[in-house]
């Protein structure tokens, strides 16, 4: 429908052209998709409570049932729990199906704290934080803030392969023992101002 405005909400499957982002979308319950600008995966909620909005989760096991994977908050606080695949971009009801981000922008989020353009980090329950977590707890890269608001903030999430491959050849470098150089990052792939390196 071309004339629908851009910045209204849309219906289940409701579909228009997004003449702000350059892309074609259409909408999901509570949120709404855009057509290559960002990647989602469909879950289903048996935790017995709902998962809410914005939380960071990790697949679980494949529900034979609705041949959906079931998913869980992600937690930084042990290697088990410590895998993101993705966002909720709406509350997950208990024994609903519902799509997490893996990569691409999210929005309506609190991200007061952060700073357009840092790294975002997986915190505690579910949550996303703009610390490094400190050791013993694991540290997990998530995306990049955007907009910094109160409930109209934005990070632009990438928890795709690619990334997380970048991200344990980080981590795999920085605990080397032999690592005598604070501050120098020769192999990495990610940019050096991204790198906090604590001397060892």
């Amino acid at each position: 429908n071309k004339t629908l405005d851009e910045t209204n909400p849309l219906l289940e499957a409701e579909f228009r052209y997004n003449k702000h982002d350059l892309t074609f979308e259409f909408g999901t319950p509570g949120s709404k998709t855009q057509i290559n600008q960002e990647g989602n995966f469909p879950i289903i909620n048996k935790t017995g409570s709902i998962r809410d909005n914005g939380k960071l989760v990790r697949i679980l096991v494949l529900d034979n049932t609705s041949n959906h994977f079931t998913a869980d908050y992600a937690d930084n606080t042990s290697e088990v729990t410590a895998k993101v695949d993705g966002m909720l971009t709406y509350d997950a009801v208990v024994d609903g199906v519902s799509l997490i981000v893996y990569k691409g922008l999210v929005r309506g989020l609190n991200t007061i704290g952060g700073t357009t353009g840092n790294l975002v980090y997986l915190g505690i329950n579910g949550d996303f934080t703009p610390t490094k977590p400190s050791y013993p707890n694991k540290t997990i890269v998530v995306g990049r803030y955007g907009a910094i608001h109160a409930t109209e903030g934005t990070i632009f999430m990438d928890v795709s392969s690619t990334l997380q491959s970048k991200i344990n050849e980080l981590e795999s470098e920085l605990s080397l023992r032999g690592y005598q150089n604070p501050g120098i990052c020769q192999k990495c792939a990610i940019l050096p101002q991204d790198i906090v390196i604590d001397p060892v």
